[in-house]
């Protein structure tokens, strides 16, 4: 074969080459942290590799300044409900119709919700699908009806076949493949990361070390399985004990009423501030002494790979993929869930010594730095789209 007819051949095969069209499927854009990870990933693939869009399954969007830099096809308006049959059947509608004029590649879905309708949609089409599993429901083994028919439906409605699974930590992969019809030979463990660009330490240090008071923090929605009643019993704790803090609560959710109630009754309403739904976290963060997450579970929450990247001291409930983040006494502190003791110990411990503050600080910042830089995790995804696309013989760059 002659050398001009294989440059050809090279010529043509390159430009039958294009980047994979990636659709990513979530049902709702409020402000946790399955969110910031959409939101956080999609900027950052490589455009050459994958041009990725967003379809929002709910009509919620908290922090619309975050989606500016991605192409959103769109909010389909379905309230997640599974007794809003016709809602259901029109989502799905919609999301193939989508996903058909789009003439996406893969379809990427996150969250347990996003994936059953995304593969009801995926229906009679060849196109890979990625379940993306962030966190350990309850539901998943959980014994009551209401329980077991999620877990019916789930497997009836996510099909083994064309589908890749991705865990954010091993504790998820091993609660979900252990409760649902999942192999652990199909799971791919990609830890989630946090952009290094956006939060970083602060560069007037000076200003929180001379107000006197410490500031203790945690970013959550307030729901049953965030440990919000466990921190304020502990708070009550320390303020027995006479110690000066602030607590700041960020987050909004079905809890917060009870919260500040509880707050009320315990009489620290004075030391507690609730102050909402954020969009600049990492401002938040910035003005801390000390993070604190008593969640009940967890996937591999970022608020604490954000608190660690803004060299905050972090103090958690060893749940699900956080000890794969956090070694206890050396880069955080551990503790037990429902523990409002052992809670308000290591908070006291963090309030007396800046020294422990700043080494924990440091040795924290170092690990996010070493091992959970979002720049990682989007090269790992844009590495299993090409590896997807190699296997069914779409056209992406190799």
């Amino acid at each position: 074969m002659t050398s001009s007819l294989l440059d050809a051949e090279h010529a043509a095969e390159l430009s039958s080459r294009r980047p994979l069209r990636v659709i990513h499927v979530i049902p709702h854009l409020g402000g946790g942290g399955t969110e910031r990870v959409v939101w956080t990933l999609l900027p950052m693939l490589d455009p050459e590799i994958c041009n990725p869009s967003l379809c929002v399954l709910g009509a919620e969007n908290a922090f619309p300044s975050r989606t500016e830099k991605i192409q959103v096809d769109g909010f389909l308006g379905y309230n997640g409900s599974l007794r809003d049959v016709r809602g259901g059947v029109a989502c799905i509608r919609n999301l193939k119709r989508l996903i058909r004029e789009s003439k996406a590649d893969i379809v990427h879905s996150h969250l347990w919700p996003a994936a059953r309708i995304a593969s009801l949609a995926l229906r009679g089409t060849s196109i890979p699908h990625v379940v993306h599993m962030h966190d350990t429901r309850p539901w998943l083994e959980g014994r009551s009806w209401r329980d077991r028919g999620m877990r019916w439906l789930t497997n009836c409605t996510v099909p083994r076949s064309k589908t890749t699974y991705i865990a954010v930590s091993e504790a998820v992969k091993t609660y979900c493949c252990k409760n649902l019809n999942i192999q652990p030979k199909d799971v791919r463990v990609i830890h989630n990361g946090v952009d290094l660009n956006r939060f970083r330490p602060s560069l007037d240090q000076n200003k929180r070390f001379s107000r006197g008071t410490i500031v203790i923090g945690m970013v959550a929605l307030f729901g049953s399985d965030k440990g919000h009643d466990v921190l304020l019993e502990a708070a009550r704790c320390l303020a027995s004990d006479g110690l000066d803090y602030e607590l700041r609560l960020a987050g909004n959710g079905s809890q917060l009423p009870r919260m500040e109630a509880l707050a009320r009754e315990l009489g620290i309403e004075s030391r507690v501030k609730f102050v909402g739904l954020i969009d600049d976290v990492e401002l938040f963060l910035q003005d801390l002494d000390i993070f604190v997450l008593p969640s009940l579970r967890e996937g591999l929450p970022m608020t604490i790979l954000e608190a660690m990247a803004s060299g905050i001291p972090v103090a958690a409930t060893n749940v699900g993929g956080v000890g794969e983040v956090i070694e206890n006494d050396k880069n955080g502190l551990l503790l037990p869930p429902k523990n409002a003791g052992a809670l308000a110990n290591i908070l006291s411990k963090l309030i007396v010594s800046r020294d422990l503050r700043d080494r924990f600080g440091a040795s924290g910042l170092q690990t996010v730095k070493e091992r959970f830089s979002f720049t990682g995790v989007a090269g790992k995804i844009e590495a299993l789209y090409q590896e997807i696309g190699a296997g069914v013989g779409l056209p992406g760059r190799a």
